[in-house]
């Protein structure tokens, strides 16, 4: 496992995402996807585990969740359970702060 910094402070990850905003995010091949509820923010798989529907432009609740746009499955953006335990969870982490005030995620 390795980490990898994705903005040099919190200011800066909160200048470049908005409230409930989702960006994606390439990574060593793979797409994710990165949002922000309130001051968190959430790096995640970026297709929806039940049936790989992209949770890109999907919406996010009104606490800190993705809901998916095709079936409705909505997954908790703090541990990646989906609700109702119809699928698996969602592969999802908080990004964290290290000594410079980074923040960064491990991959």
């Amino acid at each position: 496992m390795k980490s990898i910094i994705l903005f040099d402070s919190l200011e800066e990850a909160k200048n470049m995402i908005s409230h409930r905003e989702t960006k994606r995010v390439q990574l060593e091949g793979n797409t994710y996807a990165l949002t922000r509820f309130n001051d968190d923010f959430y790096f995640y798989e970026a297709f929806c585990p039940h049936q790989d529907y992209s949770l890109l432009q999907d919406k996010i609740g009104l606490r800190p969740e993705v809901i998916c746009g095709w079936h409705g499955y909505r997954f908790s953006l703090v541990g990646g359970e989906e609700f109702e335990k119809r699928c698996r969870n969602l592969n999802v982490q908080q990004l964290k702060t290290n000594e410079h005030s980074e923040l960064y995620i491990d991959l």
